[in-house]
């Protein structure tokens, strides 16, 4: 063998021993310090997602305050010029129209007196639909004169043909000026109001209607045939009807022909339970 290729094997021997030993070094002696490192990282990059997510929440936060600001500085509240009833029952019934039309009924209980303002207190009363007793309340708040709005008292009708509709009750405090508190005598109504979420007196199931139209009822109907586009039946009456497909059933439609399996399918909603009724030909429910 001679010298060069000697010291080239030594050589190589070394280097190997050497990254064997460097590996095996970072394996068994660094391998707890990298995973707590990683470890970290990952907490790290958590705690800096939470953070952008609250920098993002506070940008909108901001921008919302700032609109709010500007809404409440230039929308000042004013007291009535004076303590004229007519002004007052003329001031609601120009907010109880459009989207905001209840049938309202309206009596003044009395007036109180203080050494810088006076206080007209009225009822109200009336039935309408969930939105524009909302809206109408809505308004009332929001706009320029000073009002207060005090024993509440809202409950359904339990109207089958409107279930939107509640019968409310509530006292109005109208603020009006005395001595020399000066107030602006204009009447400015906002209308610009937040759009309701939903109506929590809405019944989720309620009775069923009556079938005062006599219409189709499923559960006594029979099928006879099909076409492409409805249906023809006898209904409870024992008349020969051709539905077509969309058309109103009691409590419900027609939604679906199948001529393939000689079938009707039927969407109904029994008092605020949806159900699906599918009939075949010379079958009855």
């Amino acid at each position: 063998m001679s010298y060069a290729l000697r010291n080239t094997l030594i050589l190589l021997t070394s280097l190997v021993l050497l990254a064997g030993g460097g590996w095996l070094y970072i394996s068994y002696s660094m391998d707890s310090v990298i995973s707590e490192q990683e470890a970290e990282i990952t907490q790290k990059q958590a705690q800096l997602d939470q953070l952008e997510t609250k920098a993002n929440d506070y940008l909108i936060v901001q921008e919302r305050h700032a609109t709010l600001k500007y809404q409440y500085d230039n929308h000042n509240k004013e007291l009535l010029i004076d303590n004229n009833v007519a002004t007052v029952y003329e001031y609601l019934r120009r907010i109880n129209r459009g989207p905001a039309f209840t049938v309202m009924n309206f009596s003044l209980q009395d007036s109180l007196l203080n050494e810088d303002h006076g206080i007209i207190r009225v009822r109200l009363d009336g039935v309408g639909d969930y939105d524009s007793f909302y809206n109408f309340l809505m308004i009332l708040e929001q706009s320029k004169p000073i009002s207060r709005v005090t024993n509440i008292r809202l409950a359904p009708t339990n109207n089958l043909k409107d279930l939107d509709e509640v019968q409310f009750e509530m006292n109005v405090q109208m603020y009006y000026a005395r001595g020399n508190t000066g107030t602006d005598p204009e009447l400015l109504i906002n209308t610009s109001i937040p759009q309701r979420l939903y109506n929590p007196l809405y019944p989720l199931v309620h009775e069923i209607p009556e079938n005062t139209q006599n219409l189709p009822d499923v559960h006594l109907l029979q099928l006879i045939g099909l076409t492409s586009n409805g249906a023809y039946i006898i209904d409870q009456n024992r008349e020969f009807l051709f539905l077509p497909t969309g058309s109103q059933v009691y409590l419900g439609r027609l939604t679906r022909v199948n001529q393939n399996q000689n079938s009707a399918t039927f969407s109904l909603n029994r008092g605020g339970i949806t159900d699906v009724v599918t009939l075949r030909v010379n079958q009855t429910q």
